[in-house]
This record gives structure tokens, sequence and C-alpha cells, in this order.
């Protein structure tokens, strides 16, 4: 899976496709946010995604599947980072569809990042870490369990730090009034995890697992 240093950007159409069609929507995206605070905040991921990608794609061979999943996660984060997550519009559309009470787009994104994320965190343990045969499997969905905890951890201290008892703050971590959000945020990125490690070992039993790009 490991390319050669002097692959450089682009490998392919593909991932400029996606880079481009990503930045077109995180210029919309950047345009008059709902909260600029929350909106900053929320971009703070966005900041570090970006960088870790490109520090890593021209040593890093990760298939088309991987960066397409990376990027329609980034894409509903960015989407929750205008509006902020408890006001996004297809929330409060699906809260009113299934009489939910509460606007449930942050639960989304939480169950997103581990249905997602987990494809390609296999494969970044299977280059990195040189895993073999099942071993890769559990390390991504160690690595989503993990990265979902810490993330709950961060989220908090940044809240905390930056903006202490503010409605910024509130914003931020979207907990509307649940004391329990952490837990049923983290809970619902293992759930995310654990459909797609199970939908993974279905297309290796099958041999159509996606092949690097």
């Amino acid at each position: 899976m490991t390319g050669k240093s002097g692959d450089g950007f682009f490998r392919s159409k593909y991932h400029m496709m996606l880079v481009i069609a990503y930045g077109i929507w995180w210029v919309i995206m950047a345009i008059n946010p709902l909260d600029l605070e929350d909106w900053a905040l929320e971009n703070i991921l966005v900041i570090i995604v970006v960088i870790v990608i490109w520090r890593t794609y021209p040593t890093l061979q990760l298939s088309n599947a991987s960066y397409t999943m990376i990027a329609v996660f980034m894409a509903f984060h960015t989407l929750g980072s205008h509006y902020t997550y408890a006001e996004v519009p297809l929330g409060f559309w699906i809260s009113d569809l299934l009489d939910l009470g509460r606007n449930h787009y942050d639960r989304i994104i939480h169950f997103s990042f581990g249905l997602l994320m987990f494809w390609p965190l296999r494969e970044v343990a299977k280059e990195i870490v040189g895993t073999k045969n099942h071993w890769d499997d559990l390390i991504g969905l160690l690595f989503i369990i993990s990265m979902s905890a810490i993330y709950e951890a961060i989220e908090w201290i940044v809240a905390t730090i930056i903006y202490p008892d503010s409605e910024v703050a509130i914003a931020f971590l979207g907990t509307q009034g649940d004391i329990f959000d952490a837990q049923k945020d983290h809970t619902l990125a293992i759930t995310g995890a654990i459909i797609s490690f199970v939908v993974v070992k279905w297309l290796a039993r099958m041999n159509k697992l996606p092949k690097p790009s």
C-alpha cells in the first residue's frame, strides 16, 4: 500500500475531484455561519485532518473508498460547523419526522464517525502498524473507540478553557441539556464502527474488499 515519496499531489484525478468538491463545500459553509466563534472552534478538526492528509499523502496510499469516506464525514462535520450542531435544519427535520424531541444531528455525526472512519483507520493500521489477517480490523475498531473518547475529553477541555460559562461553549459541546451527551455520542461512534467491522468481515469472506488506489 505504500506509495513513493515522489508520487506527490495528486496520484489520481479522483483524489483531485474529492479535494475540489470538499473545498467548494467548505467555502460555501464558511459564508455567514450562524455562530462565528463556534465555527472557528469546529474547524480546528478540519485543519488537523487537512494537515494529516497533506503530510501523509505522498507516502501513505489509502484506497479511493477511504478518501471518499473521509471526505463525506468531513462534509457532514462542515455542515454542522456552519449551523452549530444543535441548529442544523436536517437534524430538526429528522426530529420532527421521528418525534425525537431534540436535534440529533450531533448523534448522526458521531455514528457516522464510527461508520465511515473505520475503513480508513483499518487501512492505516495495516500500513503503519503492519498488522495482518484480522488484526487490522481489530486495531481499526480500537482506534475508533479510543479516538472517540479522546475527542470527547478534548472537546470538554477546549470548551471550558477557551469559553468557560458561555453560550459558545454550550454550542460547541452541543449537549442540548443532556448530561449524558458525551456517553451517548461515544456509544454511537462505537456502534457505527461495529457495523462497519461486520460489513468488512462479510466483504472479506466474499472477496469483495476494495483495493488500494
